[in-house]
């Protein structure tokens, strides 16, 4: 969920419990990390040249990512595919030389690799 609509939620007695993929401080409710990971580029090998590059659909990642990388290297991260869902995404990359945006635990499960 949204952070905003999860907090929303647990404060009116929605939901007795929440998971956002952020850590912001939440003043009335109790919040504990159950997880840590990151997000990277993966492709079947390391080696892979970066050229465009899978993305999910509207992910606060993929956002800092794009700002990074433009912050970085002075251009634009180019863009393939914008697929709503991570495990296509693996699959396509685990399937092909694609790179992908991808969480690691998922890229780690499929066998694909960081991209350097």
């Amino acid at each position: 969920m949204r952070p905003d609509r999860a907090y929303g939620a647990v404060l009116r007695d929605e939901a007795d419990i929440a998971l956002v993929p952020d850590n912001a401080p939440w003043e009335e409710a109790t919040s504990v990390e159950v997880g840590v990971g990151f997000f990277q580029l993966y492709s079947t090998s390391a080696n892979t040249p970066i050229g465009p590059v899978i993305f999910p659909e509207n992910q606060v990642e993929v956002l800092s990512l794009i700002q990074r990388w433009e912050h970085l290297y002075k251009n634009r991260l180019e863009i393939k595919a914008r697929i709503p869902s991570w495990s296509l995404i693996a699959d396509i990359c685990a399937c092909s030389n694609e790179v992908g945006f991808l969480p690691d635990f998922l890229a780690l499960r499929m066998g694909l690799h960081p991209v350097e």
